[in-house]
């Protein structure tokens, strides 16, 4: 039925996109009505805007409405994950697309792992490791428009500008992202597809914690935080970042 519902589309002069869409809808392995609820989705949401680059200018606020009421993310995920639109970072943000980022990562299980094995050999936390390879990794190339071989210094500082700039970020998620970033752009360094060693974003009221995670060896960040956290009870703030910057870039030299 999902087969003759592309061909139904295509006698109707359907749009291209909304006909593409069907013809991968009609193989997954899921049921009649599963697959009727998609393409009406999809054709709902296509009759608020026909372009669909044109419906990515549109305020956040009205996209989320727009998504709300057609029920169309997962056709915009496919959209994403094939390459059919570019999704922006604000709109990542507010709509927190896990199932975009797990579709990703299928479509790219070489480069999940690569990351993955360099957070390994970096000492991450199993959560951490999952969360940038399997969270920060889709996100940012999805928002670059690239994949893992692709990306480049420019496009984490432009990453970087996107985040500082998007009306959904919070401090939270401000803090959150940057440190994906962070850290997939050591891993990216690592693997000398960038040719910069990053350096961390960071909020002024940075916690010691958080400036100790920009050194990527386990050992020497664990000596540098007991040192910054003892000196801290007895130096001023500024002149204890000026001397967390020399032991991160310490680290970085050593990297």
């Amino acid at each position: 039925m999902s087969a003759l519902a592309a061909v139904t589309l295509r006698r109707q002069g359907a749009p291209g996109l909304l006909i593409t869409y069907a013809d991968a809808v009609a193989e997954l392995p899921i049921g009649p009505d599963g697959k009727r609820r998609r393409r009406n989705a999809a054709a709902r949401l296509l009759a608020i805007c026909p372009t669909p680059e044109q419906w990515m200018t549109r305020p956040t606020p009205a996209r989320l409405a727009d998504i709300r009421r057609t029920g169309a993310w997962t056709f915009l995920a496919w959209c994403f994950t094939e390459g059919h639109l570019r999704p922006d970072l604000d709109l990542l943000l507010a709509k927190l697309p896990g199932s975009l980022y797990q579709a990703w990562a299928a479509r790219h299980p070489a480069d999940v792992a690569r990351i993955a094995d360099v957070g390994g050999r970096f000492g991450w936390s199993a959560n951490w490791t999952r969360d940038v390879s399997g969270g920060g990794l889709p996100l940012i190339c999805l928002t670059a428009g690239t994949s893992l071989d692709g990306l480049a210094d420019e496009d984490f500082a432009v990453f970087a500008r996107d985040l500082a700039a998007a009306p959904s970020a919070g401090p939270q998620s401000w803090t959150h992202n940057s440190s994906r970033a962070f850290s997939l752009h050591q891993a990216c360094y690592e693997l000398r597809i960038c040719q910069q060693p990053p350096r961390m974003a960071r909020p002024g009221k940075a916690s010691l914690e958080e400036r100790a995670q920009q050194i990527t060896q386990p050992g020497i960040r664990k000596a540098a935080l007991r040192y910054l956290t003892t000196v801290a009870s007895t130096l001023r703030p500024g002149t204890v970042d000026v001397r967390a910057d020399s032991l991160i870039t310490f680290a970085e030299y050593l990297v």
